[in-house]
């Protein structure tokens, strides 16, 4: 205490503490204001008030232009910023506020969510929404240079935000490409948008978008929260109350916001509906809450009323989630193409260059220009416009004078900075001091100096508080000792640190390429080499494979590969191996040339024989690698190839010539897919070109070497430790993340190690003869010294590291011998007197002082004991400096990032994992140091004897793979490979004794020595290979899984026949019975395949019978129809037919072609397999035991012919009988079965005197001549040549969506058409259709990296979401593909798992949710199929969570889940979820199973798919992934698997914590999907009608297209009930072309047609119907909002050739009432009179009346999405249009395409009609929409149809009356049954139908007419429906009746209801209060007309009054009839009785 205030009193008194006081105020307003200002911009939202659809549809585009430009004339005040708080802040709102939506929502019951549809468009999109906020939260916008307006309105706001939030308005949120490019492009004629601003611009209006989204969701959770208190109202008032039917408790008050809103009052309505009161207590709530103020409002109205809200709100979100859909799908690369004005200027580039480089190296030039902007405060246009004025110009000192990119990038950007800055022209000649190089050093100087200062200050300190040291050396020679010792190591750390710090410092530095994806010029053809050392034939065969490989991966035009051979060394020229091998070598580059013809051939080989090298004592191959390059330039440079050792070139020799490049790689380098077209991109783009300077034989400019970034393939699952600790970062990240290389950053000179591309001419100019022969191994880095390299990450080649430690020491002793050997060159000049520059020098010192830090370890560590015992500790922090830095920079970079973005989510789980390796390798390091120095030194002495005394083998070199081959991997091995690390041991053991540390220290150097002594031992572990998965189980687990398999098996053998075609079914059910579905798929017939293959794995089947399997059913194969090579969906197995739909599914054909890959391999390997296996075997005799424990066979035998012995005696006790009682049949037909073909296959093959242990595979027995080997293995060739013919014909290119870079999920061959989805997440099924794709080049590369990555975190895993979150999607692409460990998709499958068994556990049931059967039937009582999956892992908005485990999905996951899937297989085999044939289909945990007692129920079904995953997955488990090597055994899977390689790179990372959907969980959604009907053919004996109301106006139309449509009681046209008179609107289509004729519907043409189909719904009628090449697809609905109807026709030309279309409407007006013109139908057309406005091309008719006004005006439009080729015509005569002796069947207007009169006016018999002529282009689809309606002005038709410009309103229309259609019903409690009862009784209201009617004897005796019908009150003018009712027992019928005559008249359907009442007078008063009671709260009064509804009494009518009732009712209602009719027969045989 007494300290701080001392302290505080000197700070009293401190001089200076006034400043003190004002900088620290000053820092605490500066910080209030910084809140202030970010406060204010949270209140101060930007809000432009979006445009009501009747605002918008008047606005023209001018009308847009000019908005536009007046707010960009607002905006030219802007300055730059970096960091805008505004963005930032309105995304966390956002955030919260989606997160507030998410909350709320979960809270409330579902069952309310489904009541309001806005509220499902919210919780249906969500996913979406969610995934949008997560993209702007970390792409990094806020952080980007954009203006900020200074205008006072906007002050302080990014201008593109405004712009967007504008866009968004203005538009009403219906944003897509059109109209944003529209808005853009009149904004930027005022002011162009800066390249960050276009870049950013889709991302910000998607964001516009998303906050009004947010704000229409508040308006909605207030409805939902309405709605919520209505619910608790309704529970807590009859809760209250005695008796639940009391609705006195409800009239009560309520709450303010409830008093008057329609939702509160429409639920609590709903709510008591549900609870059966009756509409008597509905009307007492209603006149009491809402009966006031003069009011008086019925349950109809308030239901009307919330549907128009509902409507509104529902359409708003509908647009703008659309909206955001079609913003994510902008090509955001074509996108700023089109709208930057910075790319219009640049591509103007006078040299062309520009347009041809790739996206990235034009982000870098417009880069560039950016910068200058924002560093001089110039515009970025100008700054364009001016480089492009000197590249026009051209300047003669540049290289590249008329290329932009000089001026950007290049020399001449000092002349554009001088430009732009009004200053003199620089000298451009005139050298540049590269002060960063010098800065580099100076800093590299002093930290070396500071950290030598800094350890001998420590040295001298500690001697001189120790006056004493061991030995005799003085403390000065010890102190330099010291420091001289740990040189090599205080050089590393400076270096470390400079790096670090200059890695930071400086820029990467990247250089532009050209994209030649698509294509590499003539211009610059390159040879892709690959020189290599062969030893063998099966080497040489291997290297001819990566070279295949190598093209498969880049097979752009003009990319040539050639191997470059040498033969070993060897004591003589040649060698009786050489012939062998160039024979292999020569006939596999024929196969490759034939397999891929090509015009010169694509593959080339290069042979070079041996010379006699005294140096080296032996005959080799002239100077190796290096003399393979330099002869191999001599003659693409145009040398005499004489003068090179080549013996055999088997290349064009014109082609030769013609190389610019060439790309070399190692015989282990991966060039990844397309990585060969970037490398030539980049080398050949002009600023990279190399310029020689001719006198100084430098280079100038450019580079003649690109070297690649080369990364480490992942290590394989079974790799050693030491591999993966020092195996470094590998994989490829999914981002194109920039690596930075010191040199290239600071001095623009790059180390070549090798493998790049480079300048032939170039390269040959500067290093021929340089290098002298025999003197130089690495030659690497020393041509890097003489040319120029370049480094790019651009462009990667992956690359193996050593499995070994003594591998690695190997490699590194041989690397260190080549290094030395340049010593010289630090001093000498080479052949032309030319030095090497300070830099290269460097380099190579650089080199060399890292091969000497092992050793200065060891030499510090017992200097340090010698000499500093009391600091026996110094070595430590030098040692492990690097590794500690690294961690620091590591930790310090992750929680900066972190506190800088606190919502990343740190991978914690992958951290610790790397920091524990990084702490293991630093161990390991210690522990091999002693090894590492001794080869070092061996390595050094070796080279310095060589260069300085014998001065041979120099060249003394072994490849890789002999390397590899020489190492013993045992103990002894590395105990005799690493015995030196015991000599540092012999030195420190003595000077431990004499040392006298403490207990530390001892401890310290004790650990060391006994390291050091067991660091052979260390390095044997660490460098074994892991234990495969499946040799970890135990024999129990084994056979518990083969058991599983066996019975699996059988479900394939037994069900797959003759009969079958050998097709296995769908599936196999039993319930009450055995149901059998006979149909299979693409991936049914893959999995079957794979099935037999397995079987012969796992030992259930031999060779023959595996052979002959899939020899059958490949022939099934081979004659099924396909489409393009691709199989159909579904086939019928007994008959190969295609089952409809004709459809083309990607995953299943994906799936099938992996498989075939899969099944081709596995077929070649049995070449190579033992034909008879020792699995055979295993399971012979387990099938024996199975059969019958009697029969006996040994464990073991010594030759085939002791088992043959053995088996015939079994054979001959079952061969002739029939298993006995106490046997299993089904394993005595196996054990049958399997003996036989053993028995023919020991005789067949000739095995007898084989050892079963060494039994020959098929290729042995073919060398020795054996025919049936033969047989067998050309057998199994031409099944392999028949699976490449299928494989080949398949071509996904059709399927593929070249926009979106996406699949469609999949294509209808019927109809040509693609499904609208497509598959965009990479976490999907669909994953290995789009590897195959692109690895076969069907796609392009970028289709990878466009499929969504979504994360999700489980138990720290990161972990892909996919759409449904099953075990399917994550694990079923993987029973073929490869999953690297590692990789982001093993990481995401394994978390998949882990969160599968997470939910399964908090829900105690068995994991494994995954789509699958499930216990629910569907009307044949199949079981029913879906996906399930679980939360987090999902996409897929759910409603609730189903519990269906599927024993399939364990299965795939037992390489992952290891003993929890056995356990949790057991489980499930204990629950009884097991039969005939292994796992049942699934367990059904949402119910109980009632009758069997279970709280489970389980679906006992097997399929077909899922058991043949059930045996690959198994068959993968134990046989080390054979199915996937199998597979990527195939080339073209090789050449791509890189792309699996996929890792995650960094330790923090965007992701949804809590998924990306909302979960409600607490009750199913009830909906009541209505039914749609199906006509499937034109002209029903009975007509089939769809009736559409809107309560004012309505249409009916029957299935072939007549009917009518009227306003109110005013027919619009004219109708007849008779399917002759062809009455109704109709749309005529005509061909042009062909001449044909036909309607959108049968009538009026009846032009048969080639499809047809009717599908009416609630809401719409549609007719679809193909006619040759033509489709169309008619859909009639309508508005709501306005009294139209729309006839929307969308024709599809299937043809190869365009098509020109004429397309007329037609419709004969009436105007008038129905009953009115059917009396006087001639008089009544008179009084029509038209006219029509042209520009409008509107079409309108009235009736005229002699009232002014009171005419109601018919409007007839049409809309189209293409340009009309001529003008739309118009017709009114029906006289002109039909012609002369003709009718509406074949008009003569339209027959002879007779031009129309285009007049208007009165007419004497007035039409409607409009003509429009369009042309569709080959393959597509245009849109024609008729438009008629009613509207009382001409005003209100033009805003009408200027609201309908846009099609995507005419969508609109459609759904808002299909939003309230659905509201309407479900307010009027109308079921799906009922409501199609009531839609079919309106035909036989319309069109009389006998089976509808009474009793034909009643009929048949009426003898009166319609006025004998009004002493009841009825007119007869209406349709009569008539109700029989006898007693009070009929109420069902009766309550059924009204709700159909309360449905008709609402929607305006004129109609009478008559109730019969046939009882006796004394029980009338009950029926009579009963009737009375259902029919007083009818909305039947609400119509606005009296009800036409009667009861009459039999009692009070005579015989002949009953007769006339039943003789006009159209239909007749009895108790047995129902509403339905589906006993009618009965009924009237009854009544005829």
């Amino acid at each position: 205490m007494l300290n701080i205030l001392l302290g505080y009193r000197f700070f009293l008194n401190m001089p200076d503490r006034l400043i003190a006081i004002l900088v620290l105020t000053a820092i605490f307003w500066c910080i209030l204001v910084f809140l202030y200002i970010r406060y204010r911009h949270l209140r101060k939202r930007i809000h432009f008030q979006m445009e009501t659809e009747d605002t918008i549809s008047m606005y023209k585009p001018e009308d847009i232009r000019r908005q536009m430009l007046a707010l960009a004339a607002e905006h030219k005040d802007v300055r730059l910023m970096r960091y805008n708080f505004v963005l930032d802040d309105y995304n966390q709102v956002a955030y919260k506020r989606l997160n507030k939506i998410r909350n709320s929502i979960t809270a409330v019951p579902s069952d309310i969510i489904a009541l309001i549809p806005a509220a499902r468009w919210l919780f249906d999109n969500y996913q979406m929404m969610y995934r949008q906020i997560k993209k702007v939260r970390s792409s990094g916008t806020s952080y980007e240079v954009l203006p900020i307006l200074k205008a006072r309105q906007y002050r302080g706001y990014p201008r593109v935000y405004i712009l967007a939030k504008k866009m968004v308005a203005l538009s009403g949120g219906h944003l897509n490409y059109e109209n944003i490019s529209l808005m853009l492009k009149a904004y930027q004629e005022e002011i162009p948008l800066t390249d960050k601003e276009i870049w950013v611009l889709p991302e910000v209006i998607g964001f516009c978008l998303l906050e009004n989204i947010i704000e229409v969701a508040d308006d909605i959770l207030k409805i939902i929260k309405i709605k919520a208190k209505a619910d608790k109202l309704v529970k807590e008032k009859l809760r209250q109350g005695k008796e639940i039917t009391d609705i006195a408790s409800l009239l009560c008050e309520t709450e303010p916001d409830c008093k008057d809103n329609y939702s509160f009052h429409s639920h609590v309505i709903y709510l008591l509906k549900n609870m059966s009161f009756s509409d008597t207590d509905i009307l007492r709530y209603v006149e009491y809450h809402c009966n006031g103020n003069g009011m008086k409002l019925s349950p109809t109205h308030i239901f009307q009323e919330e549907g128009k809200t509902q409507s509104h709100l529902e359409a708003i979100i509908r647009a703008l989630v659309i909206s955001l859909r079609e913003i994510n799908e902008i090509d955001e690369e074509k996108f700023y193409a089109e709208f930057s004005s910075l790319e219009h200027i640049l591509s103007k580039d006078p040299d062309g260059v520009y347009p041809r480089m790739d996206s990235e190296s034009k982000g870098l030039y417009r880069g560039k220009i950016v910068k200058l902007a924002i560093r001089y405060k110039l515009s970025e246009v100008d700054i364009a416009d001016e480089c492009l004025r000197l590249a026009v110009e051209g300047k003669a000192e540049l290289n590249f004078p008329h290329h932009v990119g000089s001026y950007l990038m290049g020399n001449g950007y000092k002349l554009l900075k001088a430009k732009l800055l009004h200053k003199a022209m620089p000298d451009i000649k005139r050298k540049r001091i590269n002060i960063k190089g010098l800065m580099y050093f100076a800093t590299y100087i002093f930290v070396l100096a500071v950290s030598i200062s800094l350890l001998a200050s420590i040295i001298a300190a500690s001697f001189y508080r120790n006056k004493e040291a061991i030995g005799l050396v003085p403390k000065q020679v010890a102190t330099i000792l010291m420091i001289i010792a740990a040189l090599p190591l205080l050089m590393g750390i400076a270096q470390e640190i400079v790096n670090n710090i200059f890695t930071r410092a400086v820029q990467t530095k990247k250089i532009p390429a050209l994209d030649y994806l698509d294509g590499i010029p003539d211009s610059a053809r390159t040879f892709v080499v690959m020189p290599v050392i062969v030893s063998s034939k099966e080497q040489a065969l291997e290297y001819m494979e990566r070279l295949h490989k190598l093209y498969l991966a880049n097979r752009q035009d003009n990319l040539y590969f050639a191997l470059l051979a040498d033969y070993m060394d060897a004591p003589a020229e040649k060698m009786e191996t050489d012939v062998v091998i160039e024979e292999a070598l020569i006939n596999r580059l024929n196969e490759l040339n034939e397999l891929y013809p090509a015009q010169p051939a694509r593959f080339s080989l290069f042979i070079r024989y041996r010379k006699w090298n005294p140096s080296e004592k032996c005959y080799m191959c002239w100077e190796r690698k290096r003399g393979k390059l330099e002869e191999l330039n001599r003659i693409l440079v145009g040398q005499d190839e004489a003068g090179t050792s080549f013996s055999h070139i088997l290349c064009d020799r014109q082609l030769l010539k013609s190389f610019k490049y060439v790309i070399t790689l190692d015989a282990d380098s991966d060039l990844i897919r397309d990585n060969a077209a970037k490398l030539v991109g980049l080398i050949d783009h002009p600023l990279n070109r190399a310029v020689i300077d001719r006198e100084t034989k430098k280079v100038k400019e450019g580079y003649v070497i690109i070297q690649p970034e080369v990364r480490n393939h992942i290590p394989p699952a079974n790799c050693s430790r030491f591999t993966l600790i020092f195996g470094g970062q590998s994989g490829l990240d999914s981002y194109s993340t920039v690596i930075s290389d010191i040199y290239q950053d600071i001095f623009g000179q790059a180390i070549y190690t090798g493998k790049g591309i480079y300048n032939v001419e170039a390269f040959h100019y500067l290093l021929d003869g340089v290098i002298q022969e025999n003197t130089v191994l690495s030659h690497d880095l020393l041509e890097s010294c003489y040319t120029r390299c370049a480094f790019s990450s651009a462009a990667k080649i992956m690359d193996s590291f050593p499995s070994s430690v003594l591998s690695y020491i190997k490699r590194e002793h041989r690397w260190i011998r080549g290094d030395w050997q340049l010593l010289p060159w630090l001093f000498k000049k080479d052949k032309t007197g030319r030095s090497l520059c300070a830099l290269s020098k460097w380099k190579i010192f650089d080199n060399l002082r890292r091969s000497l830090v092992p050793g200065s370890k060891i030499l510090f560590i017992i200097l340090n004991l010698a000499l500093l015992p009391d600091l026996f500790y110094l070595w430590l922090p030098l040692v492990f400096f690097n590794d500690i830095l690294n961690l620091i920079i590591l930790l310090v970079t992750i929680i900066a990032k972190k506190i800088s973005r606190p919502k990343l989510a740190l991978l914690y789980r992958q951290l610790i994992k790397d920091i524990y390796y990084t702490l293991e390798r630093s161990f390991l390091e210690l522990v091999l140091t002693p090894y590492r120095a001794y080869s070092a030194y061996d390595a050094i002495i070796r080279t310095l004897y060589r260069l300085t005394v014998s001065k041979k083998n120099l060249l003394n070199w072994n490849t890789a793979e002999a390397v590899d081959a020489s190492i013993r991997n045992t103990k002894k091995g590395y105990f005799l490979s690493m015995w030196s690390s015991l000599l540092p041991v012999a030195v420190i053991l003595p000077l431990l004794f004499l040392a006298r540390l403490n207990v530390a220290g001892n401890l310290i150097y004790g650990i060391l020595v006994l390291l050091w002594i067991m660091a052979f031992y260390i390095a044997y572990l660490i460098s074994r290979s892991k234990e495969q998965k499946g040799a970890a189980l135990s024999a129990d687990d084994r056979e518990f899984l083969l058991d599983t398999c066996r019975h699996t098996w059988q479900f394939f053998k037994q069900l797959s026949g003759q009969e079958n075609n050998w097709l296995c079914p769908d599936n196999y059910q039993i319930t009450s019975s055995v149901k059998i579905t006979d149909k299979t798929s693409p991936t049914n017939i893959g999995l079957q395949f794979l099935a037999i293959l397995s079987a012969r794995d796992l030992g259930f089947e031999s060779l023959s019978s595996t052979i002959d399997r899939i020899e059958k059913l490949l022939d099934t194969v081979m004659q099924l129809p396909k489409w393009k090579g691709h199989l159909y969906n579904w086939y019928q197995i007994k008959t190969l037919e295609v089952l409809n739909p004709d459809y083309i599914s990607t995953v299943d054909s994906g799936n099938f072609l992996g498989h075939m890959i899969a099944l081709k391999n596995g077929l070649l390997q049995q070449l190579r397999t033992p034909v008879i296996t020792g699995d055979l075997l295993r399971e012979i005799k387990k099938t024996a035991r199975l059969c019958n424990p009697e029969f006996e066979i040994k464990d073991s035998y010594s030759t085939f012919n002791d088992l043959l012995e053995d088996i015939s005696y079994i054979w001959d006790d079952i061969s002739e009988r029939e298993p006995k009682p106490k046997e299993n049949p089904v394993w005595f037909a196996q054990l049958a079965e399997n003996i036989e073909t053993l028995i023919d296959e020991i005789t067949g093959y000739n095995l007898k005197d084989y050892a079963v242990a060494s039994c020959p595979s098929l290729m042995e027995l073919v060398f020795q001549d054996n025919k049936k080997a033969r047989a067998t293995a050309e057998k199994i060739n031409e099944l392999c040549k028949k699976i490449d013919g299928i494989l080949n014909d398949m071509d996904f290119g059709f399927l593929f969506n070249r926009k979106r870079l996406l699949f469609h999920i999949g294509y209808h061959v019927s109809s040509n058409t693609l499904d609208s989805g497509c598959y965009d997440l990479i976490a999907s099924e669909s994953a290995l259709t789009s590897f195959l794709a692109i690895a076969r080049g069907d796609v392009p590369l970028k289709h990878w990296f466009r499929l969504g990555r979504p994360l999700t975190l489980i138990k720290g895993i990161p972990c892909f979401v996919s759409w449904s979150g099953t075990m399917f999607e994550y694990l079923m692409p993987n029973l073929v593909m490869k999953e690297f460990s590692g990789s982001v998709f093993a990481e995401s499958a394994k978390a998949a798992v882990l969160q599968q068994m997470h939910y399964a556990k908090t829900k105690k049931i068995p994991w494994g949710i995954s789509e699958s059967q499930y216990y629910r039937f569907d009307l044949n009582a199949n079981y029913q199929y879906r996906a399930f999956g679980v939360p987090k892992l999902r996409l897929q908005p759910v409603r609730k969570n189903s519990f269906v485990v599927s024993p399939y999905s364990t299965m795939l996951a037992l390489e992952y889940a290891g003993s929890a899937g056995i356990k949790n297989l057991r489980l499930l085999k204990k629950l009884g979820v097991y039969g005939k044939y292994g796992f049942y289909e699934a367990v059904d945990f949402n119910g109980p199973d009632a009758i069997n007692m279970k709280p489970y129920k389980i679906v006992t079904s097997f399929m077909a798919h899922h058991q043949g995953m059930n045996l690959v997955a198994v068959n993968n488990l134990l046989n080390d992934g054979v199915m996937r090597k199998r597979f990527h055994a195939e080339p073209m899977v090789k050449s791509a698997e890189a792309l699996l390689e996929e890792k995650r790179q960094s330790y923090l990372i965007s992701l949804a914590k809590r998924g990306y959907t909302i979960n409600i969980d607490k009750s199913y959604f009830r909906e009541n999907l209505y039914s749609n009907r199906y006509v499937g053919s034109p002209a029903p004996d009975v007509p089939i009608v769809c009736y559409l109301s809107n309560n004012k106006y309505s249409l009916m139309i029957t299935s072939d297209g007549d009917g009518f449509s009227k306003y109110m009681n005013m027919m619009i046209h004219r109708f007849r009930a008779d399917v002759h008179a062809n009455t109704g609107q109709y749309i005529y289509i005509k061909d042009l072309g062909t001449g044909k004729l036909w309607s959108s519907t049968y009538h009026p043409t009846r032009t048969e047609p080639d499809e047809y189909q009717a599908i009416f719904s609630p809401y719409k009628a549609e007719f679809k119907r193909r006619d040759g090449d033509i489709s169309t697809h008619t859909q009639v609905s309508l508005s709501p909002s306005h009294n139209i109807e729309i006839r929307k026709v969308k024709l599809t030309n299937r043809s190869k050739e365009a098509k020109r279309l004429e397309i007329t409407s037609y419709l004969e007006v009436v105007a008038d009432s129905h009953l009115a013109e059917l009396s006087h139908p001639a008089f009544n057309k008179l009084f029509i009179e038209s006219e029509f406005l042209p520009e409008q091309k509107i079409f309108l008719s009235r009736r005229r009346s002699g009232k002014t006004g009171e005419s109601l005006y018919l409007m007839h439009t049409v809309k189209t999405d293409r340009r009309p080729v001529k003008k739309i015509e118009y017709e009114n005569d029906r006289m002109r249009f039909i012609g002369r002796n003709n009718s509406p069947e074949n008009p003569a207007a339209v027959v002879e395409s007779l031009p129309f009169s285009n007049q208007a006016g009165f007419c004497n018999d007035p039409i409607m009609s409009l003509r429009v002529t369009i042309i569709i282009p080959a393959g597509q689809s245009a849109s024609v929409s008729f438009i008629t309606g009613v509207c009382e002005s001409v005003e209100e038709a033009v805003m009408i149809s200027e609201e309908l410009d846009n099609e995507y309103r005419i969508d609109d229309v459609f759904e808002k009356f299909k939003l309230q259609s659905e509201i309407e019903l479900k307010y009027l409690e109308i079921g799906r049954n009922q409501l199609t009862a009531f839609q079919d009784l309106i035909s036989p209201i319309f069109y009389p139908n006998a089976a509808y009617r009474g009793p034909q004897k009643n009929i048949i005796r009426n003898i009166k007419n319609q006025s004998a019908l009004w002493r009841f009150g009825i007119s007869g003018d209406n349709p009569i429906m008539l109700l029989i009712v006898k007693s009070v027992q009929n109420a069902g019928i009766i309550k059924d009746v009204l709700k159909a005559y309360e449905y008709y008249r609402i929607n305006r359907l004129d109609v009478d209801l008559v109730i019969m009442i046939e009882t006796k007078q004394g029980y009338l008063q009950e029926l009579d209060e009963m009737i009375n009671d259902m029919t007083s709260s009818l909305r039947i009064y609400d119509a606005g007309s009296k009800p036409g509804f009667h009861v009459l009494h039999t009692y009070d009518m005579s015989e002949d009054e009953i007769n006339l009732i039943y003789t006009v009712a159209r239909v007749v209602f009895t108790e047995k009839s129902g509403i339905y009719f589906r006993k009618f027969s009965e009924e009237f045989s009854d009544s005829e009785d």
